[in-house]
């Protein structure tokens, strides 16, 4: 088979016409980031609520794999969950649970768990009995939430209580924890008033007899911007996702986050309409002159609030609008720029560097906040996650390319280094520029056949021209696993091709230890939206370029001297 189309798989990605693409590195960015801020205090990644709608697993494995001392989830089920995600090891803190839970469980799970209430020191204490596990507690104290939390009033008598269960072998009292109701306000002067409160549950405490290892007061606003709230250790959540606590005090980008999440769908309608024409139920928006109005897949049973309608902003072949009329269930109307067609995609949030609204921006047009933005996205939205977390190797390459040609170029030099078995997985948004990569790969190996964005072919084969390897242009955005790959019954081997992965993080690793990986960044400034085969002459990336196994470090090597 020679650049032939394969039949699309079944699988969420290719049945759902939208899909939030989540950035593991820019996680470990924003944790590291904060880390910075707090100089030696420890980092507590907050995963609650599936990370805030960006998926637990993968979001505790970009934390963990940054740097993170210890990982947070409210709910004692989400905490059970999550234990079974991660693995033994890593240190869960649990906050939320109510009488009669599975505290046994928890026990058993190696889970760090929140008393803040009389009954729920005597309920662990029972389960603790049952078990012959010691509990590893932190206790919480009420500082000016009115919500979780033992009353100072009440917090002397608690402390004995818990005295005499360590006493007794039955706890170890871990942590001293409060939380804080405006610290992203930072001139309000309540956060020093709660400092003080928690300084004073500190004293009864110690007073009691307790010997607490850590202290904890401080959440993303409180780390960022209330250095006598960090104590011991910081508990970010938001601001790890890469939004903003207050962006009317300092948005992301200010702070120096990076948006973990792009939500983008495929236009599923493109129309011409005459002035005067009513858009979507109610006729709450009308054209006012002949327009191109384009239909986006979303709706509010995807969490897109419909206080969304007539507002919020979106952008679309690089070009910024907003939503036409009200939200409906499954989807939404928007004007569309000259040129427009169905199938081409429209970018709802993600990082602003990348010429996007963000999901403040999001928040602002629904009279919200960030956290709910994101949070609310709903289950039958794909999420894909690129990355790891972690922070560059040393031994990892990275270039700056500055234009298309530019990224032929690399590429070409690369297709003269390959040869067969060799895989390189390409990561990166849609536009990125992975297609021109590829297109520099097909002239260096000298193969014949156009290669185009696989967007809707699955597979390529590209014959060589010579004596060398052939090429094979995969997307595995449209794989849901390596299977249905086997299944394409290509005309070539991938043993003796070189194989060219777009969107393969994840699912094609099994094919090779050894292997070449290049993650594609925008800068600051450049088009959303672009075609990959049109890269416009300012559309700079950067190429970060990793080498696993010894051959894939070889090709590293042998780039490093080439390039």
């Amino acid at each position: 088979m020679n650049a032939d189309q394969v039949n699309e798989p079944s699988g969420a990605l290719t049945a759902f016409p939208a899909v939030a693409d989540v950035d593991l590195d820019a996680i470990g960015h924003n944790l590291r980031l904060v880390a910075g801020e707090v100089g030696s205090a420890g980092v507590l990644g907050v995963v609650k609520a599936d990370a805030y709608g960006h998926g637990r697993a993968q979001c505790a494995g970009a934390m963990l794999a940054a740097g993170a001392d210890y990982l947070g989830v409210a709910q004692l089920a989400e905490a059970l969950d999550l234990r079974r995600e991660v693995g033994p090891g890593p240190r869960i803190l649990t906050w939320i649970h109510a009488p009669g839970a599975p505290l046994d469980a928890a026990l058993r799970a190696d889970l760090e768990i929140s008393v803040g209430a009389p009954w729920a020191i005597e309920e662990l204490a029972a389960a603790v009995r049952a078990t012959g596990i010691t509990a590893r507690v932190h206790l919480k104290v009420d500082t000016g939430m009115a919500r979780g939390g033992i009353d100072l009033w009440n917090l002397a008598a608690a402390a004995e209580r818990i005295r005499a269960h360590v006493a007794e072998g039955v706890f170890d009292v871990v942590a001293l924890w409060s939380h804080l109701a405006r610290a992203d306000e930072p001139d309000c002067g309540l956060t020093e008033i709660q400092i003080g409160r928690f300084e004073e549950a500190r004293g009864i405490v110690e007073a009691a007899g307790l010997d607490v290892q850590i202290c904890h007061l401080a959440a993303s606003a409180g780390a960022l911007w209330h250095p006598a709230a960090r104590y011991d250790m910081v508990r970010p959540g938001i601001a790890l996702y890469g939004i903003s606590p207050n962006p009317a005090h300092m948005t992301a980008s200010q702070i120096g986050l990076r948006a973990a999440m792009t939500l983008s769908a495929e236009l599923i309608v493109d129309r011409e309409v005459p002035g005067g024409t009513g858009v979507s139920y109610g006729h709450t928006a009308r054209t006012d002159r002949p327009t191109r109005l384009g239909v986006v897949p979303l709706g509010y049973a995807d969490g897109i609030d419909r206080k969304a309608s007539n507002a919020a902003p979106l952008v679309i072949n690089g070009h910024r609008t907003t939503i036409v009329g009200r939200v409906c269930m499954d989807q939404f109307v928007s004007e569309l720029p000259p040129g427009t067609k169905a199938g081409d995609r429209a970018w709802l949030f993600g990082d602003a560097r990348e010429g996007l609204a963000t999901a403040d921006d999001w928040a602002e047009a629904s009279e919200t906040i960030g956290y709910e933005v994101v949070t609310r996205l709903g289950a039958r939205v794909p999420r894909r996650h690129h990355g790891t977390g972690a922070a560059k190797k040393e031994d990892d390459m990275e270039l700056i390319v500055p234009e298309a040609d530019d990224m032929r170029r690399v590429g070409e030099v690369l297709g003269t280094v390959l040869r067969g078995g060799d895989l390189v997985m390409l990561d990166g948004p849609l536009g990125a520029g992975k297609t021109t990569l590829t297109q520099g790969i097909a002239v260096g190996m000298n193969v014949g056949g156009r290669v185009a964005s696989p967007t809707f072919v699955i597979a390529q084969v590209h014959k060589a021209k010579g004596g060398g390897p052939e090429l094979v242009h995969v997307d595995a955005y449209r794989l849901s696993s390596l299977d249905e790959l086997d299944a394409l019954d290509l005309d070539a081997s991938l043993a003796d091709s070189a194989t060219v992965v777009e969107w393969g993080e994840g699912k094609v690793e099994i094919l090779t230890p050894d292997r070449l990986t290049i993650r594609i960044i925008r800068p600051e400034g450049s088009n959303v939206g672009e075609q990959v085969d049109d890269l416009s002459v300012d559309a700079s990336r950067t190429l970060r370029i990793e080498g696993s196994g010894p051959r894939g470090q070889e090709i590293v090597e042998r780039l490093r001297e080439l390039l």
